[in-house]
């Protein structure tokens, strides 16, 4: 008679011995719209390009309690300056209004920050002032643009007896300077000690 094999109760199934398939797991998107968009804004190219385009002014958004006249981080002070360091007028470049640098007396210039190629004497005129005022007892030096300097120009026209017929592009830095000891205002200052706003005295 034929022998019957006892089970041993092990299985005959082979082992599977193959690599499984790993899964990778699932991820969102990191750069949504709204990342993409943060990040585009603290760039600091953009940055720049807000000052330029809107003026220091279009970085913050609304107004804050507590800030000089609702600028967040800006501090006031009160005009006429005590002195004038130094008035310095360059040209700037047409496309990123960056100052140009001109190495010799050739009148074609190439800008250093956008790569815009111009002719210097067709370049746009720009000024600036370091400008000395008092503050709780201590001297602070403050920037002024030329876009505030002409704001500070128009208050001090409407403070002149009879007014003043001279335009702004006209005035010798003597009249500048003479301007600036004398004008009653109030300025604001952020904390790179750059002035973004001014106004008439209360």
């Amino acid at each position: 008679m034929p022998r019957i094999k006892a089970d041993s109760g092990k299985s005959n199934k082979t082992p599977f011995c193959g690599r499984r398939k790993k899964l990778k797991p699932k991820t969102n998107n990191l750069f949504t719209e709204e990342k993409k968009k943060s990040l585009a804004e603290s760039d600091p190219k953009t940055i720049l390009a807000k000052i330029i385009i809107g003026g220091i002014g279009s970085l913050f958004g609304k107004r804050e309690d507590g800030d000089a006249e609702g600028l967040p981080n800006t501090e006031k002070v009160e005009c006429p300056a005590e002195g004038v360091s130094s008035l310095q007028r360059f040209s700037s470049c047409k496309k990123c209004q960056t100052k140009l640098i001109r190495n010799d007396e050739k009148q074609l210039v190439k800008c250093a920050e956008c790569g815009l190629a111009q002719l210097f004497h067709k370049c746009q005129q720009r000024l600036i002032a370091n400008v000395m005022f008092l503050k709780a007892g201590n001297t602070i030096s403050l920037l002024l643009f030329e876009d505030k300097l002409k704001q500070l120009y128009h208050i001090y026209t409407s403070q002149v007896a009879g007014g003043s017929t001279e335009s702004f592009e006209s005035l010798d830095d003597d009249s500048i300077i003479e301007f600036l000891l004398t004008v009653e205002a109030t300025v604001c200052y952020n904390t790179k000690k750059n002035v973004v706003s001014v106004d008439k005295k209360n």
